[in-house]
């Protein structure tokens, strides 16, 4: 399956803000006030916009339901 950068348009209900935003535009956390936090994110929504390509998915709907098998497994639970 390929995804594309739609999810961009969800970013803001997340907690916390993607990998990608905090390394690129919240570090070094220097803003003078939240309008110069405001431009440097749409700075870098239009930038990036412009450069994301499509990214493979590795991870599929079956590696996830072998994760959960595993996870519920009772060796696993004693483990712990």
């Amino acid at each position: 399956m390929t995804a594309s950068m739609s999810s961009w348009s969800y970013w803001p209900d997340l907690t916390r803000p993607p990998r990608i935003v905090q390394r690129k535009v919240l570090t070094p956390n220097d803003f003078a006030g939240t309008a110069e936090l405001a431009d440097r994110l749409r700075t870098f929504e239009s930038h990036f916009a412009k450069i994301g390509k499509p990214f493979e998915w590795t991870f599929t709907r079956d590696d996830l339901t072998k994760l959960l098998k595993k996870l519920d497994s009772p060796s696993l639970a004693d483990a712990a």
